[in-house]
């Protein structure tokens, strides 16, 4: 599917980027992401997603309640291209979970979800002591999905960086598959994931 004049001018910004280019957006918009954890940790990552032009968004908030209606309605208004679901509407297959366990109640979620299994990859990001980003397309090794412990000083920075890294998957920009992030303090280092 070729990419509109609106579509063009929309995202200008990303497709000037030598790496980005239309084909990486016509991926984008072709593809689904389940991104689940806490409310307070995907808000910042779903507004990103949307503004880069990500097709569907499956959002499934950790706990109920929080400002969810707010969050849907501003993150819909930001971008006609994109269409989002929220956990009161049945799941759909996703290209890639993003998982984000910030929390007990963010890590029995995505147990739930690999335990389901409708998605091709994943990237779990552990938001507690030590901070990873795990970029995987089988099953998530038991260690990721360990008990929460204590959350990590970096988590906002490492929220970001693994929404950069949703996007340059999806994008086909760069194949980290079976590799890891991991964050000390502010220091990070391309790591191979561990095994249980």
């Amino acid at each position: 599917m070729a990419l509109t004049h609106e579509q063009i001018e929309r995202y200008s910004r990303q497709l000037i980027v030598g790496e980005m280019g239309g084909v990486a957006q016509q991926r984008l918009l072709a593809s689904t992401v389940l991104l689940a954890g806490d409310l307070e940790r995907l808000e910042p990552v779903l507004y990103y997603l949307v503004g880069a032009g990500v097709g569907r968004l499956e959002l499934r908030p950790a706990e109920p309640g929080g400002d969810r209606a707010r969050i849907l309605a501003h993150a819909r208004a930001l971008n006609p291209d994109v269409a989002i679901t929220a956990d009161d509407e049945p799941p759909r297959p996703a290209h890639l979970a993003a998982l984000f366990i910030g929390s007990a109640a963010s890590r029995a979620l995505a147990q739930a979800l690999c335990a389901r299994g409708q998605f091709d990859s994943a990237i779990i990001t552990r938001l507690d002591h030590p901070a990873a980003i795990t970029i995987l397309d089988t099953p998530p090794p038991p260690e990721l999905l360990r008990p929460f412990t204590r959350p990590a000083a970096v988590s906002d920075l490492v929220t970001m960086v693994a929404a950069t890294e949703i996007l340059k998957t999806l994008a086909g920009i760069t194949d980290h598959s079976g590799r890891r992030i991991d964050f000390d303090g502010y220091a990070a280092r391309l790591a191979a994931p561990r095994t249980a």
